[in-house]
């Protein structure tokens, strides 16, 4: 009786297939979880609940890295950025405990947050003259993805198609960086979201750009 041979590169991509699903499945859920624990303990909690809450947050952070060291997760040190105070936002995920955690995030700062739950509400309130300093968008949703709804974004005239657009996402592969940049994107904010690596992607998104005078040549 013969054995075909094991196709090592098939086993691989399915290994990296699986890796991908889990990592998007379960990143979701713990964004959740480590964005309210977190949003939680900047409130006025008693000290016992805010051991546990605090506990709970630090269980949650390290199933994080778990999931970074095994599953290859890269994941980077945020700067203490600045305050976002003011700051008009259009959240687009269909996920509404994802939503919360950026409304609960993001209203302590000040900012106004408006919602849409795909890429396809979200183009149709550009379009239809929605004003706002940045967009957080979603990579994976049904209806339109988020790098359509860029790439539609992107192709509108005026302000609204020059409006910074941040990633936020489970996928966290270089190739999904890179294609998010591809799709115009200008950040990208891995989930489980962390606060400062979420301000720090929005300041510096939002940061005023340079300005350079073109050089006038005599011929």
């Amino acid at each position: 009786m013969s054995v075909d041979p094991i196709d090592h590169a098939a086993v691989e991509r399915a290994r990296e297939d699986f890796c991908a699903a889990m990592r998007h499945e379960i990143r979701t859920p713990l964004n959740g979880l480590m964005g309210m624990l977190g949003t939680l303990l900047t409130g006025d909690l008693p000290p016992v609940q805010r051991r546990q809450a605090a506990t709970a947050l630090a269980s949650a952070r390290e199933l994080a890295e778990l999931l970074t060291v095994h599953c290859g997760c890269p994941e980077e040190e945020a700067p203490q950025p600045r305050s976002p105070d003011g700051l008009h936002l259009l959240v687009v995920d269909d996920n509404r405990t994802n939503q919360m955690v950026v409304e609960a995030m993001l209203g302590m700062h000040g900012c106004t947050i408006h919602l849409a739950c795909d890429g396809e509400e979200a183009v149709r309130l550009m379009r239809g003259g929605l004003r706002c300093d940045l967009i957080l968008m979603d990579i994976q949703m049904p209806v339109m993805d988020g790098m359509t709804a860029t790439r539609h974004i992107r192709a509108m005239p005026g302000p609204a198609g020059a409006v910074p657009i941040v990633a936020l996402t489970a996928a966290v592969e270089s190739t999904q960086q890179a294609a998010c940049f591809a799709a115009g994107m200008d950040g990208f904010v891995p989930k489980p979201i962390e606060h400062r690596a979420l301000l720090a992607a929005i300041l510096e998104a939002t940061a005023p750009k340079p300005y350079f005078q073109p050089m006038r040549i005599s011929v």
